[in-house]
C-alpha cells in the first residue's frame, strides 16, 4: 500500500460517519509528519488514500464489513520515503546489463570472475551485433586493483562488441571491436573534459574511456524497444517501492530518458511520484526553455535542470585543489583531475538557472569544482536577485571546512 503524507485535515471526527468504509485499518505505532501529534495509534486506508489517522477508537468508526484490520505488533507505520537524489532510468537500464559489482553487491573479486560475468553476459545477449554490457566494476576491490583494458575484454571477444561501465558511471572499457566501431584509435584526440587512456608508451587507446570520452561512447549504446524500456521502468519502481521510497528521483534525465518517462506518465504506468531532473550540457545546448518546469502531470514532474561540473573521486576524476595521492596511471605526481564545465560555462549556466527560477542540481565532487559552483551562484545570485530559487550541490565528496557555511 502507497501512503501519502499524513495531513491534519485527514484526522477522524468522532461524529464523521463511517461510510464509504475503508479498506484497511492499521492499528499500532504509527509515524507521522504533524508537528504536535508525531505518533499516532490507527490509520485508515482506501485505496491509496489515507482518510483518517487518530486513536483506535476513531479509526474503528470507519470499519465495515470487508475492511481488513492489520495488527502491526512490534512494526511501524511510516509516511513514505522521498529520494533526495538518484537515477531511475538508469536504475531501469542496468537490469540489463550483467552485474560486475564486488561483494556484497555482488560476485566479482578478480579479474577472471568479471570475465566470467561478461561470457555469461554473451550467452544471454546471443546476436552478434548486440552490445555485451556490463555495470559496476569497482577497480579498487578486485584482486588487480585496476581497470580491465580492451586486451582483457579481447580475451573474451574481438568480434562482439564488449562494454563495461565503472561503478562511479564516469568512466567506461570498450574492446577493441566496440572502439573500431565508435571511430576511437591513436590518431583520435581527447575529447573536451574527457580523457581516452593509452597504452604505455604509445597513443594507441587501452580501452579505458574517462568522463566526456565515456559519455560520448554510452550515448551511442542501442537502447531497447519501447515496451521493453516500459517493463523494466515497472521493475525499477517496484524496486524503490519495496524499499518504502514513494517519491522517486530521476537527477539526470537525457531528452530520451525524459521523453520515456513522459509516455510512461501517459500510459499511467507511474505508479510512484517521480521527479525528473533535465540533463543540460550548458557548454553545447541552449537551455531546455521548452520544458514544463515544476508541475506534477500524471505523477511526472520536471523540477529543474542539472549540470555536471567534474568527475568522481572513485573513477579519480573529480577535479581537486591538491593532488591526488595516488594519480592514475600515466598521469604526474600533480594530477588533481579536471573540470568538465569551464567556469564561464558554469557561471552562464546559473544565471541562466536562476534568472528563470528554475532549480538546479549541479554535480560537483572535488573541492575545486565546488568552489567553481559557489563562486558561479554567489555571482547569479547578485546579478539575478534571485535568493530563493534552490541550487543544489550534488555529492560534494570532498567540500572543505571553509565552503560549507
Amino acid at each position: 500500500m502507497l501512503l501519502a503524507l499524513l495531513s491534519r485535515s485527514a484526522t477522524a471526527q468522532p461524529d464523521r460517519p463511517p461510510l464509504p468504509p475503508a479498506d484497511t485499518v492499521y492499528v499500532g505505532t504509527l509515524i507521522t509528519m504533524e508537528r504536535d501529534a508525531p505518533v499516532a495509534e490507527a490509520i485508515a486506508v482506501r485505496g491509496e488514500v489515507i482518510v483518517a489517522v487518530g486513536s483506535t477508537r476513531d479509526m474503528m468508526r470507519w470499519r465495515g464489513r470487508n475492511t481488513r484490520i492489520v495488527q502491526l505488533g512490534r512494526s511501524a507505520l511510516l509516511p513514505g520515503f522521498i529520494d533526495a537524489h538518484g537515477h531511475l532510468t538508469a536504475t531501469a537500464a542496468v537490469a540489463r546489463y550483467a552485474n560486475l559489482a564486488s561483494p556484497p553487491s555482488g560476485a566479482v573479486r578478480s579479474m577472471k570472475d568479471l570475465q566470467e560475468a561478461i561470457r555469461r553476459q554473451m550467452a544471454r545477449v546471443p546476436s552478434p551485433d548486440q552490445w555485451v554490457v556490463g555495470f559496476g566494476y569497482d577497480d579498487s576491490l578486485i584482486a588487480e586493483k585496476r581497470h580491465p583494458t580492451r586486451a582483457d575484454l579481447d580475451a573474451i571477444s574481438t568480434s562482439r562488441p564488449i562494454f563495461l561501465v565503472h561503478v562511479s558511471a564516469h568512466i567506461s572499457v570498450a574492446n577493441s571491436r566496440l572502439l573500431a566501431l565508435a571511430g576511437i584509435d591513436a590518431s583520435t584526440p581527447d575529447p573536451v573534459g574527457g580523457v581516452i587512456r593509452r597504452e604505455t608508451g604509445s597513443l594507441e587507446p587501452n580501452g579505458v574511456l574517462e568522463e566526456a570520452a565515456h559519455m560520448g561512447l554510452y550515448a551511442r549504446m542501442p537502447q531497447p524497444a519501447a515496451k521493453e524500456e516500459l517493463s523494466l521502468l515497472t521493475t525499477a519502481l517496484d524496486t524503490y517501492a519495496r524499499s518504502g521510497i514513494t517519491t522517486v528521483q530521476d537527477g539526470a534525465a537525457s531528452a530520451e530518458n525524459l521523453a520515456l518517462l513522459t509516455q510512461a506518465a501517459k500510459l499511467k504506468f507511474l505508479k510512484l511520484d517521480v521527479v525528473a531532473y533535465r540533463l543540460w550540457l550548458a557548454a553545447k545546448a541552449p537551455f531546455p526553455a521548452e520544458l514544463a518546469f515544476g508541475n506534477y502531470v500524471n505523477r511526472l514532474k520536471i523540477g529543474g535542470v542539472k549540470i555536471i561540473l567534474d568527475g568522481s573521486p572513485q573513477a579519480k576524476t573529480a577535479w581537486l585543489s591538491e593532488p591526488y595521492l595516488v594519480p592514475p596511471p600515466g598521469q604526474p605526481a600533480t594530477y588533481r583531475g579536471y573540470p568538465t564545465m569551464t567556469q564561464e560555462v558554469v557561471a552562464r549556466a546559473a544565471h541562466e538557472a536562476l534568472s528563470r527560477h528554475v532549480p538546479l542540481l549541479a554535480h560537483a565532487n572535488g573541492d575545486a569544482a565546488e568552489q567553481s559552483l559557489l563562486d558561479a551562484v554567489a555571482a547569479a545570485r547578485r546579478d539575478t536577485l534571485d535568493t530563493t530559487t534552490p541550487v543544489v550541490m550534488i555529492h560534494a565528496q570532498t567540500v572543505r571546512d571553509d565552503q560549507l557555511d
